[in-house]
């Protein structure tokens, strides 16, 4: 994820792999199995030359990176709801934690 959007960012995967400290040839690397399992291509590349060169997204590639950004916040919305019912009763002093204490001083100064 973080390979693509620093590609979307700044239309280079060398500035890309800099900014990560990934090695230009891992991110290739990475970036041509992206697109043999895929089956679509992720980056537009394009060759020096007068205007210099650079890569882009593809209109599929920033589709997906989207996708997955949108499919990383519901599973993290997920986890928090899930992570709060699960251990609830792991926190004493939180909501009903609190709650509980008061009732357990309460039993103890009523002896």
């Amino acid at each position: 994820k973080l390979l693509l959007y620093l590609i979307y960012d700044t239309d280079s995967v060398r500035e890309a792999c800099t900014a990560m400290a990934l090695s230009y040839g891992k991110a290739w690397n990475i970036l041509n199995k992206l697109e043999a399992e895929t089956g679509f291509r992720f980056v537009e590349r394009r060759h020096g030359g007068s205007r210099g060169g650079g890569t882009t997204l593809t209109p599929e590639g920033l589709n997906f990176l989207r996708t997955w950004l949108r499919y990383e916040d519901e599973l993290f919305g997920f986890a928090q709801v899930r992570f709060s019912s699960l251990f609830q009763n792991c926190f004493p002093g939180r909501n009903h934690g609190s709650e509980q204490k008061e009732k357990e001083i309460s039993s103890y100064s009523e002896e």
